[in-house]
């Protein structure tokens, strides 16, 4: 019957011989009980922890425990950590960045077993941009968007800036704050008449983001949208009007936003006295008599309100109609008083 003689050296190798009486040389499996390594957040981590043997014979590794031993994986004496770790938001089992894992090392009855800690490494994370689009702009104004960034480091300060496109994007039409990240125009946007590079309305621009030693970059687009202006009233407001001409007063009005259709109207003191037409042409009801005045002051002043609305916007203008004499009726180019009427006869009457 052969004896089998078990030695033990603490903490580093241990002994396997065998023999029927004679003195053979015993198996040795040397390894190291701890060993630490650190890793960078945000890489991968690989590790070799080889053992050693006296005999030429294949040594077999496992994991054996270790508060944290889901994380680890072996193959062969290539210990790996799964998936990239975050040092602001460790998952290890006490949330310390540190990842610990005990491995078995064994060999013709030779074993041995060796306490692995990882820890984790802070360094300087990029910050990222949080807003991931922009959203559509009315025309006319010139707020667009607040650029929201964070940065995983503690006590960090951002600053934000938009990249020089060299003219092939629209940031040259924009102003960014550096410290609050609020995008806008620096004159507010036409939608009838628009300054993008593609004449679209549809803008784009890169903006950085920075911690004071790394950058991001972002790319944003957004449009600008339409939105109804009211119609314009470009007609002067003081008037004349020559008694008995039948002259008429037309009023100009236009809107940008293309297929408006504008609608008249009039108000005021005087109306009364006018009328006016779907292209609006001012007219009087009844000729004017300079000499017999019917505008409520009585001064051959009229006053009337003229309004244009495109059905949702309207826009006014106030006219002061200032009728002008007609010499032709005077007699003899002389202006008849007020109280008198030139009343035509017929000869033999």
């Amino acid at each position: 019957m052969k004896n089998i003689k078990i030695s033990i050296f603490t903490g580093l190798f241990l002994l396997v011989s065998c023999g029927g009486g004679g003195g053979g040389t015993p198996t040795e499996l040397t390894w190291t009980s701890f060993e630490e390594f650190t890793l960078n957040e945000n890489t991968s981590g690989s590790w070799q922890v080889p053992a050693s043997s006296n005999k030429s014979f294949d040594i077999n590794y496992s994991i054996s425990g270790g508060s944290d031993s889901s994380a680890f994986s072996l193959i062969g004496s290539r210990l790996n950590l799964s998936g990239l770790k975050n040092y602001e938001s460790p998952d290890d089992s006490n949330a310390d960045g540190v990842y610990e894992v005990t491995l078995l090392a064994s060999t013709q009855g030779a074993m041995a077993s060796k306490s692995v800690y990882v820890r984790l490494l802070d360094i300087n994370d990029a910050p990222t941009f949080d807003t991931e689009t922009v959203a559509d702009v009315d025309e006319n104004q010139t707020a667009i968007v607040t650029l929201a960034a964070s940065d995983e480091d503690s006590n960090t300060t951002l600053t934000y800036a938009l990249v020089d496109s060299s003219s092939s994007k629209d940031d040259a039409l924009l102003i960014i704050d550096s410290s609050t990240g609020v995008v806008s125009f620096s004159t507010a946007p036409n939608f009838e008449a628009p300054g993008d590079i593609g004449s679209d309305n549809t803008y784009t621009f890169d903006a950085t983001v920075s911690d004071g030693t790394v950058t991001t970059t972002g790319t944003f687009t957004f449009s600008v949208v339409n939105v109804n202006e009211a119609p314009s009233i470009s007609t002067g407001s003081a008037q004349s009007y020559t008694e008995n001409s039948g002259a008429t007063i037309s009023i100009s009005a236009s809107d940008v936003d293309a297929g408006s259709s504008l609608t008249y109207s009039v108000s005021g003191t005087d109306s009364a006295l006018f009328s006016i037409s779907t292209s609006g042409i001012l007219s009087f009801t009844t000729a004017p008599d300079f000499e017999s005045p019917t505008d409520s002051g009585g001064n051959n002043v009229y006053n009337v309100t003229v309004g244009v609305t495109d059905g949702s916007l309207s826009s006014s203008v106030s006219l002061v109609v200032t009728i002008v004499n007609d010499a032709s009726d005077d007699i003899v180019g002389i202006k008849l008083p007020e109280n008198i009427q030139l009343v035509e006869t017929q000869e033999g009457t």
